[in-house]
């Protein structure tokens, strides 16, 4: 169980870097997209992994393993996503003036 956790959270952060760095290095416009190419790098990672342990002595192959890569990778690259849309609307927010962000004046 303790290994199964440790997949997880050594992947999540996988997951993050992943996902921040294809979001600064590409010019892709759609998050979506990136969060699952992100996932889909991390995970083929963690398949990797899991297919050379296949040849290494006192190492075995556990599905449990690769489905915990697959979802620490997933938390991952969502927790930025997740950040960056907040981060998106609070500057937005910043950026309006004084009297509208305060509800004094309608926006529409």
């Amino acid at each position: 169980m303790l290994d199964k956790v440790v997949h997880f959270i050594l992947f999540l952060f996988l997951g993050l870097f992943t996902m921040r760095l294809l979001v600064n290095f590409t010019r892709w416009r759609h998050r979506r997209k990136i969060v699952w190419v992100a996932v889909a790098m991390a995970s083929l990672y963690g398949f990797m992994d899991e297919f050379h342990q296949m040849f290494t002595p006192g190492r075995g192959v556990e599905l449990g393993d690769f489905l915990a890569d697959c979802m620490g990778a997933t938390v991952g690259a969502h927790l930025i996503d997740v950040y960056l849309s907040l981060r998106a609307r609070w500057t937005k927010r910043q950026n309006l003036p004084e009297n509208l962000s305060r509800g004094k004046i309608s926006r529409g």
